[in-house]
């Protein structure tokens, strides 16, 4: 079977919400993993985009630097991620997996919005 390249947005972007209470219930969850919450954030944002994170291709997958937030939500995202390393005894640096993979910045969206740009995503 052929693997289905869709991509998000089009030509234009699509901007989506998580609230932050959204946020924190992914933390909640968070099990042991750093990226228990990552990929729960990447999850929830690409739903919002319509596309099921489930249903990416772990190969050709997607370009998560196509994923943004303003400053005002990173910060807040930055300090939820420091919080859960710190409570749950990560040996590296807190809040280093957000520095290296977290959102990238665009203060053209409000808060708690995300802009998902225009990219290729590889479906299973």
């Amino acid at each position: 079977m052929e693997k289905q390249t869709i991509i998000v947005g089009e030509v234009e972007h699509v901007v989506v919400s998580v609230t932050k209470e959204e946020i924190d219930v992914i933390f909640d969850s968070a099990d042991y993993y750093q990226l228990d919450y990552m990929i729960g954030l990447y999850k929830t944002v690409f739903k919002r985009a319509n596309i099921e994170w489930d249903d990416i291709s772990e190969e050709g997958g997607v370009n998560l630097d196509a994923v943004r937030c303003n400053e005002e939500t990173a910060r807040y995202l930055c300090s939820k991620c420091i919080a859960w390393d710190k409570a749950n005894n990560v040996s590296s640096l807190p809040g280093g997996l957000w520095l290296n993979n977290g959102f990238n910045r665009d203060d053209s969206v409000g808060d708690f919005m995300f802009k998902v740009t225009p990219c290729h995503v590889e479906l299973k």
